[in-house]
């Protein structure tokens, strides 16, 4: 007995018989052996049925010289789909080849998350992963977590509790290290100043103040002595303690040029597909020089799930441009060097809004093509640092 299954494989037709002479009709197509299936009549004269592809090319002739009309209402099968894919082949053959893509890179490992563990030397703790199976790129099946979780409790004394938890294409390192015990204040020490500066307010917690507002000391210099009097007299030594704010100063450098070099577009842009897989970058295209293009990225990338598989597809812009040199006025060259050398400040951890005054110098850089600002700053900031007496 045939199946749905064979039927939609093989292709079949879903028409209607509708005119005079149906029933002589229907013995003569019964009398050749083609077989009709889910025959239903609506009238006298009209029925639907079902019939084999095959069969159906058969039926034709058979209405040659009779009233009877036939009408398709659908198609099935196998037969028919290849046939509206066809056009599509090209397109269907990529997403195939990509799906097998897919499923091949999804059994590496292309995400390596680490929790906990700040003592543990990230480059240990990577070299020590690799020699274990575990690096970006690594086949799973070559990795067993078990494994890594030993070697990092053997290997780090801090560590009292390791996992690695493989998930897809990620995998995560938990680290629990051993509590550390509180700092104790109870050590003995002074505080020395750990930049020069003017002393500009002195507040004492604990232990004897060895310098006053209005001095300058220096990098090195007491501060705060552990040595004091208690209540009754005697002198104590313990743990100095305090705030010392002082007027430090900081000195930076911008420079500028009186030139300056114009982007202009000239129009003409070219395009290049980059598909990336893990590690690896394949193009599609050519790239272009960025020394007379701009460029401009947009990706796409493929979820699944609550992790991103490391599959994109990124298109890369490349407008042409010309460089012309337009004349930069003094003035905007100041402004450009003087941003440069409070940027420097910046980078070096200077609090802007701690500065109470700022002094410039300007020199002209020797070939005369622009100009260099010295910036010289003063800031108020704690300048104390405990030292701990060994």
């Amino acid at each position: 007995m045939r199946t749905d299954f064979w039927y939609w494989l093989r292709g079949y037709v879903t028409f209607r018989l509708k005119g005079p002479g149906l029933e002589r009709l229907l013995n003569k197509i019964a009398a050749l052996g083609i077989v009709l299936w889910q025959v239903e009549r609506l009238t006298e004269d009209t029925v639907i049925a079902r019939l084999e592809l095959a069969e159906f090319r058969r039926l034709r002739p058979l209405l040659w010289g009779t009233k009877v009309r036939l009408a398709v209402f659908d198609r099935h099968g196998l037969p028919f789909f290849l046939k509206k894919v066809k056009p599509r082949l090209f397109l269907l053959v990529g997403m195939f080849f990509c799906l097998l893509l897919i499923f091949y890179f999804a059994g590496f490992i292309w995400f390596i998350e680490v929790s906990g563990g700040e003592t543990v030397p990230p480059g240990e703790l990577a070299a020590l992963a690799k020699e274990a199976g575990l690096y970006v790129g690594a086949r799973k099946s070559g990795f067993s977590p078990r494994l890594l979780e030993t070697k990092l409790l053997t290997s780090f004394d801090s560590l009292v509790w390791a996992q690695v938890i493989l998930k897809g294409v990620k995998t995560e390192i938990r680290l629990a290290e051993r509590t550390k015990p509180k700092e104790d204040h109870t050590s003995q020490g002074h505080i020395y100043a750990d930049k020069p500066g003017l002393i500009t307010e002195v507040l004492v917690l604990r232990g004897t103040a060895a310098v006053q507002e209005g001095e300058t000391v220096q990098a090195g210099d007491l501060l705060i002595s552990g040595e004091y009097y208690d209540a009754k007299g005697q002198k104590q030594f313990g743990r100095a303690d305090g705030i010392i704010q002082a007027r430090t100063w900081y000195r930076s450098f911008g420079e500028a040029s009186f030139v300056d070099w114009e982007a202009i577009k000239t129009g003409v842009k070219h395009t290049q597909y980059l598909l990336r897989l893990g590690p690896f970058l394949l193009p599609v295209g050519r790239s272009r020089s960025l020394t007379n293009h701009l460029k401009k990225e947009k990706e796409w990338c493929l979820p699944l799930g609550k992790a991103l598989f490391p599959l994109a597809w990124i298109k890369v812009d490349y407008e042409e441009v010309q460089y012309v040199k337009r004349p930069l006025s003094e003035e905007k060259a100041r402004q450009s060097a003087l941003e440069a050398a409070r940027r420097r400040l910046r980078e070096a951890g200077i609090d802007p809004s701690r500065i109470l005054q700022e002094r410039l110098e300007e020199q002209a850089i020797p070939d005369g093509d622009g100009l260099r600002i010295s910036l010289f700053v003063e800031v108020k900031e704690e300048i104390g640092e405990f030292a701990a007496n060994e």
